[in-house]
């Protein structure tokens, strides 16, 4: 039911209360929620808690919860907790508010998209993270057939021929990957 039996000094800071107003409390109580909007599950970590439970092992999420009149992204780890007979009892989880990330890459997506050049972005591990609304209609394509799949993959596929041809037409498609979103390893 979401009762909280301990949290950290940065969970009271995000959630804007002090943890004697936080331990024994739902989520209703901490997120200041109706428990109407609670059922409606959209703000709130209730469909996070489910998968831990009920298949007894860690998950990383992207949450969006509403704090106050604003909505906030997190990356959220979730592990079961275990009674001494390994029944699941309850869950513990670590946060990481990526608010600021999100929107800047809102913000790159915007820019990226009145670009005239299909344009990929991809992270260090060479993950498609955005591709802008040139590259898709250049390709045929949706982002979301696209951003999460390696590039590897990616090449390998129906693409290549595209690609060749239009290098035939000596057409600009700008296909250079422009930048990894993390620093190279080493």
């Amino acid at each position: 039911s979401g009762i909280h039996t301990i949290v950290n000094d940065k969970f009271c800071d995000v959630v804007g209360k002090k943890r004697e107003e936080i331990i024994g409390n739902n989520h209703c109580n901490i997120w200041n929620i109706a428990p109407e909007e609670y059922a409606k599950n959209e703000f709130v970590c209730m469909e996070t808690e489910a998968p831990v439970i009920q298949q007894a092992k860690s998950f990383m999420f992207e949450e969006k919860v509403k704090l106050g009149d604003d909505i906030h992204f997190l990356n959220t780890y979730k592990s079961p907790v275990f009674d001494k007979n390994h029944k699941v009892i309850g869950t513990v989880g670590y946060a990481r508010d990526i608010t600021d990330l999100w929107n800047q890459s809102t913000e790159l997506r915007l820019i990226l998209n009145y670009l005239p050049l299909a344009i990929m972005v991809t992270d260090i591990d060479e993950n498609i993270k955005v591709v802008n609304t040139a590259f898709c209609e250049t390709f045929a394509t949706k982002p979301e057939l696209i951003e999460g799949n390696c590039v590897k993959h990616w090449q390998e596929e129906e693409y290549s021929a595209k690609v060749s041809l239009l290098r035939r037409e000596e057409k600009p498609i700008g296909l250079n990957i422009i930048f990894n979103l993390i620093n190279k390893k080493g």
